[in-house]
């Protein structure tokens, strides 16, 4: 389409027209949740100008493969467009990190964390405290035995011994080795003098010869048999390791030092200076009673034992609530119902006077409109100590800070009921907590202030998703600091020091790493934001010569006394590219490149581009990794085998160095190789690498599918799902790994069957069959078989049983494309969207598949049932011969429908539209052609009423852009369909070819969401869903209205209220694309009064109309007006439907098919 570029004003009205009643409009519905999703996000840029491979791969590769979802299921090329302008800021922050010849996206926070105690959650030694571990730096071996003093041997009697070699000792002379030999389960160990239920910290020197294996350290009861706590130690190189334990109260505690696997000879770990002190701080007092509510009171086992319920509240609304969704941890919460009145639970706790307490909990409710509440009260006084209000339908944890009465004998309790009792609703609450304030010393971390002044601590403002975190006071002079020395970098490479954190307004916060040994600051940066925490970071490089001291600093950079500093997590690693993270973009990347290949019609706007995307991956996301591909059988480039990638040895990945990619990974991968290997044909420059390409993709496809085998819940569900494993042992490599996982998670097992969906529809290694046992691992084990209630089970191995699968369903993303084989898939992503349980991607999914209109309309999906069939299109008196998909000369992509007459009956190919928008006028575009015997025709026929609700016939001998319109039904449920036959049955030999065939309601390509305002929100169902109530606006001010409408079966209603309040709906727009040239079109009416209406855009940074229109006529009439988009991409554009006179007495507005498109 045209765009006209037009200079903005203060109100830019292009053009603006009056309509008379146009036929039945409507909208998509299908469409909205991801356009809405997108745009929120960024201003609709996602994580493109994220220069980080994580977050372009787990955000931005989901929008990017969300847009090329939504191209195909309505052919509007601005998806495409999303994709040149996200690709080319992508291309653009890829580098060559590390001088290898390749570019990508590098980060550290995928690599080792070479930072301990990194989120200030384990608490350091007491100043002065004894040391319970003996000989812990192995010096002595007073008898000569090679075994250091105060140790003592577990297993062979030679693989346990004191070491002073070059390299065996951290500091000192002598260091402890422990090596496997095949046979024994070999340790270091010692009996540990402790203080009974005393509080401890164990700190050691570790590292392994070759990575092959981890070493373990462990607290062990011998009494009970069981490891109090324990670290693995996974890397080369010595490391600090750190634990915090609690000694039981009677029998004997050993710390064992030991490999996590014995089967193999020849495994080495080395340990040195171990350390067993008491913590500076114990674990601060829980005194929130029954905090779980799992245990019921004696007389009543609906009430969680030590709460009581406030006069007038009974156990209808107060009780222990059971069943998923209904309780967070455990099997129940406290639930309080509102039934117009204010119901209340409370329980009294105790307190010292003047103490500070952080209380958290983990709380919702189960209307939006309405707000939980808990509340510290002082009874004596009857004065609040603090509340905290929720209006969160899903769970989240709350926090909050109060103090104590000054004197004793008060009576404090905490209150749970409601901040609007007059509503009808539940509150739920589970996890309660209330605990002192403490400041105590972080585990690891070093000093350069007072404890005051440097500390970790359970303060509610130190983090905001957990308990502990770091806490830096300013001392109203130099600042505060603390440190912690970068041990075990690896030479001449990229590192990255991140925080996230926040300070006190008007301070500024600082991290640094710092060479002692050089006395140079080898980088840093500062951060000055206040009100919410937020992830700093800078790249720094280490030293040429190993053994310098690097010191890295998070202090104050600014500010006064009394300013403060908070931190939740802190990450030194190297920098290094992730092959998973390259796979996801290079995939998504290509889709496009695939799809601009196939159309010849694109390659004026974007070929350029798909050259670009293509050249990009070929040359830069695949030989880097040539050094980590191992074959496994066959010959790797000869497609005979199988194969996988393994992650680089070294600090690039936190646990599995040296180890097989898991699926998710290897098949992510395999899937950018299918597309590559397509959008290399015929390109000269990798011609010979494309063999290679297909091999090794199909190599890891058949290692995986080795891997799959029957569901362990098959017989048990009467089905034939399939089970696979997050990760599996695939070569020599993987000896000595410990991952013990049973299965693959929700969002990386949707990764998984990604990949497999790749190589079927390529007709490689995965069959149809195959891909619906995959369709019904979803359908049949992980989902809980309800459309009004769905969960799923976060896990592949077993049914939904718990809240954690009902929270966290919305990750499930990649499944929706097993639509293709089972609409149940559809079904159930179309039912969590509605529960707003769906990623971006999931909704574009929900989108492509969506029955409201034409599925598989480039026929480029075959029927598994019939190879001849098009998927979704079904023949109607016609057979393969004479209805048929055609892959010999498509208009685009590899398909197209081809139908024959016979000579005397027609011969039909249709697809049912049974998820028609009701009353709204679609419009069919197609490319057709006929062989010049007889017409073609397409056309939407009812065969319910009989009824042709459109049709076009053509007779052009080459592909030509054709299209008609209809209007639906007036109600849902008729047997509405899209035929493809002729324009006469009885002439022999004709033949008409169809493809692109789309059938796409009105205003499917709107920027607004539900603008005809048929949805309704999920919690108020007055109130159209993704629009909002303007501030002073009543609920019976901006109301759907099922009484009038121009289309589907809704409106809205705006009425003028007593007072004169402006009454307005409003939605808030943003991802626009800058400078372009929109129009907005809206369907109105007014009852006549002096109110009149208005609907207008406002740029809400600088209160700007671009765009308005009044409403002024009493019968329904169409207005469109046209406007250019500011050239900043970060401007929020209210929609804002309104009167023009709110004061006048009894006026009504009525908006309906309010869209905004492209010019």
């Amino acid at each position: 389409m045209g765009k006209k570029s037009v200079s903005l004003g203060l109100a830019l009205i292009v053009a603006m027209t009056c309509l008379p009643l146009s036929p039945a409009l409507g909208a998509d519905r299908s469409v909205d949740r991801f356009m809405e999703a997108d745009q929120s996000f960024n201003f609709g840029l996602g994580s493109s100008d994220s220069p980080n491979g994580g977050s372009l791969a787990w955000s931005e590769s989901y929008f990017l493969d969300g847009y090329m979802n939504m191209y195909e299921a309505t052919g509007r090329t601005e998806w495409l467009d999303k994709v040149v302008d996200h690709g080319n800021r992508i291309l653009a922050n890829a580098v060559d990190h590390d001088g290898d010849g390749y570019k990508g996206w590098a980060e550290a926070r995928y690599s080792h964390n070479q930072l301990k105690n990194d989120t200030f959650a384990l608490v350091g030694s007491a100043t002065g405290a004894a040391e319970a571990a003996q000989n812990g730096s192995f010096e002595t071996d007073a008898d000569a035995d090679g075994l250091p003093d105060g140790w003592q041997r577990q297993g062979g009697p030679s693989a346990t011994y004191r070491s002073v070699a070059a390299g065996d000792a951290y500091a000192g002379s002598a260091g402890l080795i422990v090596e496997s030999d095949g046979a024994n389960e070999n340790r270091a160990v010692q009996s540990i003098a402790y203080t009974p239920s005393a509080y401890y910290v164990l700190e050691v020197f570790a590292g392994v010869e070759t990575e092959k294996t981890q070493g373990i350290v462990d607290v062990f009861n011998t009494a009970t048999n069981a490891v109090v706590a324990s670290v693995r130690v996974h890397h080369v190189g010595f490391e600090r390791y750190l634990l915090n334990f609690r000694a039981p109260s009677t029998g004997t505690l050993q710390v064992r030092l030991g490999l996590q696997d014995y089967a193999a000879a020849g495994y080495k770990a080395r340990f040195d200076a171990v350390s067993i002190k008491t913590q500076a701080a114990a674990a601060p007092a829980e005194l929130a009673p029954n905090r779980s509510f799992e245990t019921a009171s004696g007389g009543d086992a609906t009430l969680p034992a030590g709460w009581t319920r406030a006069p007038g509240t009974t156990s209808a609304d107060a009780y222990a609530s059971t069943g998923i969704n209904n309780y967070w941890a455990g099997t129940k919460a406290f639930a309080i119902a509102s039934n117009g009145t204010s119901k209340t639970a409370q329980a009294t706790i105790a307190y010292t006077p003047s103490q500070s307490y952080a209380l958290s909990f983990w709380g919702r409710v189960s209307d939006d409109r309405y707000r939980g509440r808990l509340e510290v009260f002082n009874a004596t006084d009857n004065v609040s100590l603090g509340t905290v209000d929720f209006n969160n339908t899903r769970w989240a944890l709350k926090k909050m800070k109060f103090t104590a009465p000054a004197a004793s004998g008060k009576t404090i309790v905490v209150r749970l009921h409601q901040a609007d009792p007059a509503a009808t609703f539940v509150s739920y609450f589970d996890l309660l907590s209330v605990k002192p304030v403490v400041q105590t010393e972080a585990a690891g971390w070093e000093r350069a202030s007072p404890l005051a002044n440097a500390h970790m601590t359970n303060e509610p403002e130190a983090n905001p998703n957990g308990e502990w975190g770091l806490e830096l006071v300013h001392d109203g002079t130099s600042g505060s600091q603390i440190s912690q020395y970068l041990l075990n970098y690896r030479p001449s490479s990229t590192y990255s020091f991140f925080i996230t954190g926040k300070v006190s307004p008007g301070a500024t916060g600082a991290i640094r790493a710092y060479d002692v040994t050089a006395g140079t600051t080898l980088g840093g940066t500062t951060f000055a934001n206040s009100d919410v925490f937020k992830q700093t970071s800078f790249d720094f490089a280490t030293p040429a010569a190993a053994g310098h001291q690097i010191r890295m600093d998070v202090y104050f950079a600014g500010g006064g006394a009394g300013d403060k500093l908070y931190s939740y997590d802190v990450l030194a690693g190297e920098k290094w590219e992730q092959q998973v993270h390259d796979a996801l973009v290079g995939g998504a990347l290509l889709r496009f490149a695939a799809a601009v290949y196939g159309d010849s019609g694109l390659h004026a706007g974007y070929l350029a581009s798909a050259d670009t995307f293509r050249n990009f991956v070929a040359d830069h996301l695949v030989h880097k990794y040539d050094p980590y591909w191992r074959q496994m059988t066959g010959t790797d480039g000869s497609d005979n085998g199988t194969g996988v990638y393994v992650f680089p040895s070294g600090f690039v990945t936190e646990w599995f160095p040296g180890r097989s990619l898991p699926p998710n990974m290897y098949l992510s991968y395999a899937r950018m190789l299918y597309l590559l290997y397509d959008a290399t044909d015929g390109a000269a420059a990798y011609a010979a690498d494309r063999p290679v390409y297909r091999s090794r993709a199909n190599d890891m496809e058949r290692a995986f599918k080795s891997k799959v085998v029957p569901h362990r819940l098959n017989a048990a569900l009467g089905t034939d799902a399939y089970e696979w494993k997050y990760w599996d042992k695939l070569g020599s490599w993987d000896d000595g790994h410990y991952y013990t996982t049973e299965g693959e998670d929700l969002s990386h097992a949707g990764i998984t069957v990604m990949g497999a969906l790749e190589a079927y529809r390529r007709g490689q290694v995965f069959t149809a069959s195959d891909m619906r046992k995959f369709a019904r691992t979803f359908t049949d084990v992980m989902w809980n078989g309800s459309l009004t209630d769905p969960v799923l089970s976060y896990y592949n191995f077993r049914e939904p049983i718990a809240t954690a699968d009902k929270d966290r369903a919305n990750q499930f993303h990649h499944w929706v494309d097993l639509a293709e084989f089972d609409r149940t898939v559809w079904n159930v992503a179309d039912a969590l969207c509605k529960e707003e349980l769906c990623s971006a991607y999931s909704a574009s999914g929900v989108a492509k598949w969506s029955e409201n209109k034409a599925v598989n309309a480039g026929f480029e999906l075959v029927s598994p049932a019939d190879g001849t069939l098009p998927l979704y299109w079904f023949r109607w008196q016609s057979t393969p011969a004479t209805a048929y998909r055609d892959d010999t000369a498509p208009y685009a992509g590899d398909g197209s429908a081809t139908v024959k007459t016979n000579g005397s009956t027609w011969q039909v190919l249709e697809q049912p539209l049974p998820g028609y928008e009701p009353n709204t006028a679609y419009t069919v575009t197609f490319k057709g052609k006929t062989n010049g015997i007889v017409g073609g025709r397409a056309q939407a026929y009812d065969y319910t009423t009989g009824t042709v609700l459109g049709s076009l016939l053509f007779s052009n001998t080459s592909w030509q852009p054709l299209s008609f319109s209809f209007t639906t039904p007036a109600s849902s449920g008729n047997n509405v369909r899209i035929r493809l036959y002729h324009s006469s049955a009885t002439t022999p030999n004709g033949i008409a070819y169809f493809d692109d065939v789309r059938v796409l309601p009105h205003l499917f390509d709107s920027r607004v969401p539900n603008g005809s305002f048929e949805t309704a929100d999920r919690f108020d169902p007055s109130l159209p869903r993704y629009w909002k109530r303007g501030t002073a606006t009543a609920a019976a001010g901006a109301a759907l209205d099922p009484s009038a409408f121009v289309s589907g079966g809704r409106s809205l209603k705006l009425s003028t209220v007593a007072g004169g309040a402006a009454q307005e709906l409003v939605y808030d727009w943003k991802g626009y694309k800058p400078g372009a040239g929109y129009k907005l079109t809206v369907q109105g009416k007014t009852n006549g009064s002096a109110a009149g209406g208005r609907v207008k855009i406002v740029d809400t940074s600088t209160s700007a109309v671009i765009a308005e229109t009044p409403v002024a006529a009493t019968a329904w009439t169409g207005y469109t007006v046209t406007f250019t988009a500011p050239a900043a991409h970060d401007r929020t554009l209210r929609v804002v439907v309104t009167h023009d006179d709110p004061t006048a007495s009894g006026g009504v507005l009525w908006i309906d098919d309010l869209g905004i498109t492209f010019q």
